[in-house]
């Protein structure tokens, strides 16, 4: 989480992906790994590696996030979303990114969505900014 709030915080090509990959290593069975490792993958642009940690993350036993205060249930849908945003699967995108919402992502939590406005303006004009205009003031 602290990691994610930083992020919304900074431009997506100067996040080293060596934090995502070190926070990954510390127990890489753990849901949390797949999402963070999934991540970084994206960052490095290696998308279908990417959506293949992510997709692990999402077929893990729900019970096991239960006890685990840093794993919510809606992290690998939103990184779902902005993985198949970049690979041009916008109906995809955007329902992965709604069902992390349906899940309780924090609108706050958004906020990396705002990087596919110079990547992707098509779909940041079509499905991003009226996404945004749902919580603005949330």
């Amino acid at each position: 989480m602290t990691e994610w709030s930083g992020m919304c915080q900074e431009r997506h090509d100067t996040i080293p992906p060596e934090r995502l990959e070190a926070i990954a290593a510390i127990d890489p069975r753990h849901a949390t790994a797949h999402v963070c490792q999934g991540v970084a993958w994206w960052l490095r642009g290696h998308l279908e590696e990417a959506m293949a940690e992510l997709e692990q993350a999402t077929l893990l036993d729900p019970n096991q996030w239960d006890p685990d205060p840093y794993f919510q249930h809606w992290d690998p849908y939103f990184w779902k979303g902005m993985i198949c945003a970049s690979l041009r699967r916008d109906e995809d995108a955007i329902a992965a990114i709604e069902q992390s919402l349906e899940l309780d992502l924090p609108p706050v939590l958004l906020a990396p969505l705002r990087w596919l406005e110079l990547e992707r303006p098509d779909f940041y004009e079509k499905f991003v900014i009226p996404l945004l205009a749902r919580y603005e003031g949330v």
